[in-house]
């Protein structure tokens, strides 16, 4: 989360997003960091046996 926190400082972005393959083992619901001075990092799964799909699903979330 640190990391790209400070990419999102560095780039003047309100908003991050870290993206891992999903997994059995991980929740299907994304995760969400909110700092002190409002910067908000989220942690997104993308489907890789059925990624267009997950892509789609990220990209009309963000949108």
């Amino acid at each position: 989360m640190y990391p790209m926190y400070a990419y999102s400082k560095k780039y003047d972005a309100d908003s991050i997003i870290l993206l891992y393959p999903l997994s059995d083992n991980v929740s299907r619901d994304g995760i969400k960091y909110v700092s002190d001075d409002n910067v908000n990092v989220y942690v997104s799964f993308i489907d890789l046996r059925n990624y267009d799909s997950s892509i789609a699903n990220l990209i009309a979330k963000v949108c």
